[in-house]
C-alpha cells in the first residue's frame, strides 16, 4: 500500500517550492509567483507519558555501560539532544549544578538550545552522582557522556536506539515529560522541579 504523506510534510514540501519560486522571481526568470495553495489541519498524535514503574522497569534492563546517560536525561527532564551535548566543563559541582548551552541536532552540534537560552539545571542526589564519575580523569572540552561502544559521544539516535532495544512503550523524547510527576514522589530540589516541563 502506497504510504500517504503526512500534513507536516506536505506544508515542508510546498515552503520549499515556495522559497524556490521566491528566488525564481529574484531573479527575473519569473515574473510572479502562482497563487499558493494553504494546507491546514494537523495529523499529530497525541503523546502520552509512561508511568514512573515502566521507566525504572525500562532502564533494568538495559546494560549497564548505557544505563547512566539515560537515567541523567530522566532525572533532570533534559532533552536526549542536550543531554548528548553536555561537556565535561558544564559541570558545576560546587554549585550543584550543570549548565545547558548546546544541544544536537541531527548531525550537528549547535551553539544553542532548543529554546535559544542557556539554563542552569540543579542536580538530583542520583544526578550528582552520575556526573561525577563520569567526569573523572576528563578534561573540561571532553564530553561528558562517552558511548564505549564508539569512543564518541552518544547522539539522540543512538538513546532512541538503545532504549527501544529493550522497552517498546514509549518515544525516548517523551520520556522527560516524566520526571514532573515522579519528581515529587522522589528527592529533587525544589528549583529542579520548578524547571522541568509542564503538560
Amino acid at each position: 500500500m502506497r504510504r500517504v504523506a503526512g500534513i507536516k510534510t506536505r506544508k515542508n514540501i510546498l515552503n520549499g517550492l515556495h522559497a524556490f519560486f521566491s528566488w525564481l522571481k529574484s531573479k527575473k526568470i519569473i515574473e510572479a509567483i502562482p497563487e499558493w495553495p494553504k494546507i491546514s489541519g494537523s495529523n499529530a498524535k497525541a503523546r502520552v507519558a509512561i508511568d514512573i514503574e515502566t521507566q525504572n522497569d525500562g532502564l533494568s534492563k538495559i546494560p549497564e555501560e548505557h544505563r547512566d546517560v539515560l537515567e541523567f536525561g530522566f532525572e533532570t527532564g533534559l532533552r536526549p539532544g542536550e543531554t548528548c551535548a553536555l561537556l565535561v566543563g558544564d559541570v558545576d559541582l560546587a554549585n550543584n549544578r550543570v549548565i545547558i548551552q548546546r544541544t544536537w541536532s541531527g548531525a550537528h552540534l549547535k551553539p544553542s538550545t532548543k529554546t535559544n537560552e542557556e539554563k542552569y539545571i540543579p542536580l538530583s542526589v542520583r544526578a550528582r552522582e552520575i556526573v561525577t564519575e563520569h567526569k573523572k580523569d576528563k578534561l573540561p572540552a571532553t564530553f561528558l557522556f562517552i558511548n564505549p561502544n564508539t569512543g564518541r559521544c552518544y547522539r539522540q539516535k543512538q538513546l532512541n536506539n538503545i532504549w527501544h532495544t529493550y522497552i517498546v512503550v514509549s518515544q525516548l523524547h517523551i520520556m522527560r515529560h516524566l520526571v514532573t510527576r515522579s519528581a515529587h514522589r522522589s528527592h529533587k530540589p525544589p528549583e529542579l522541579i520548578s524547571l522541568m516541563p509542564s503538560f
